[in-house]
C-alpha cells in the first residue's frame, strides 16, 4: 500500500482544533436559540425572550439572535422596541434580508413611511418576499400610485402561494 503525503507534512490539526473549538464555545448560545424558537412556536414568549437574550450575550456579533428578539417584539404588537433589534441585525449582518424587511414593517406600523421604504427596497433587492412586497405596496398605495401597488400585491400574492406550497409539501 503507498503512503500519502511526505514526511513531516502539515496536516492542519492544529488550525482545525481552532476551528472546531470555536464553534464547540458557541454551541451553547445557538441552542437557546432553538429553545427561544421553540418557546415562541408554544406563545411563550416571555421565555423566548429570555433564552434570546442569552444567546445573544453568549454571541453578540450573531444577528439572528438580535433578529428574534425583534421578532418577538413584533409578535408582542410592539414596533417600537422591535427596531432596535431589528437595526442591530441589520450592522451585524448588512446583507441579510430579513432585518431590513422587519424593519420596514416595523417603521410602517409606526406610521413612518419615509422610514420604512428605504429598507423595504433593500430588502426586495436582496430577496423579494411576501411581506416586503406587501408592505412596500402599501407605502406605494399610501402616496396615491395605484399601478405601482396593484403590481406589488400580485407579487405578495404570488410569493405568499409559493411560500404556502413549499410549506405543504415540506
Amino acid at each position: 500500500m503507498m503512503a500519502m503525503g511526505g514526511p513531516g507534512g502539515d496536516l492542519g490539526k492544529d488550525r482545525y482544533q481552532a476551528a472546531v473549538a470555536a464553534l464547540r464555545r458557541a454551541a451553547p448560545a445557538y441552542e437557546k436559540h432553538q429553545q427561544a424558537l421553540a418557546a415562541a412556536n408554544k406563545g411563550d414568549y416571555a421565555t423566548a425572550r429570555r433564552l434570546a437574550s442569552e444567546a445573544a450575550k453568549m454571541e453578540p456579533r450573531e444577528s439572528r439572535f438580535h433578529g428574534l428578539l425583534g421578532d418577538l417584539a413584533m409578535a408582542e404588537k410592539n414596533p417600537r422596541a422591535a427596531l432596535p433589534y431589528f437595526q442591530k441585525a441589520g450592522e451585524l449582518d448588512p446583507a441579510y434580508f430579513k432585518p431590513m424587511v422587519q424593519a420596514g414593517v416595523a417603521h410602517y406600523q409606526l406610521g413612518n413611511r419615509a422610514a420604512a421604504e428605504p429598507l423595504l427596497e433593500r430588502s426586495m433587492k436582496l430577496l423579494p418576499t411576501a411581506p416586503g412586497a406587501y408592505y412596500l405596496g402599501r407605502v406605494h398605495e399610501d402616496r396615491g400610485d395605484t399601478t405601482g401597488a396593484v403590481e406589488l400585491y400580485k407579487l405578495a400574492a404570488a410569493r405568499s402561494r409559493r411560500s404556502a406550497r413549499r410549506r405543504s409539501v415540506a
